[in-house]
């Protein structure tokens, strides 16, 4: 397993904690979650980002939150 920090930018909250994950796939289902409970719950964070890195600091994905507005 590997540990996946979900980072908002910019100025977003820090994920200090992390999630582990099976791999890549699993990271990014789980970023889509995060975006749509962030877009349902917090309406005016438009215009950022959600970086999904793993525990070695390597960028997975980046999703624009707006997207899934």
């Amino acid at each position: 397993m590997t540990r996946y920090y979900f980072l908002i930018e910019p100025d977003g909250p820090i994920d200090a904690e992390g999630e582990e994950l099976p791999d890549d796939a699993a990271a990014l289902q789980m970023a889509v979650l995060v975006l749509k409970d962030i877009t349902r719950n917090y309406p005016g964070w438009g215009s950022r980002r959600l970086r999904v890195c793993d525990e070695t600091g390597r960028v997975v994905e980046e999703l624009d939150i707006v997207g899934l507005n």
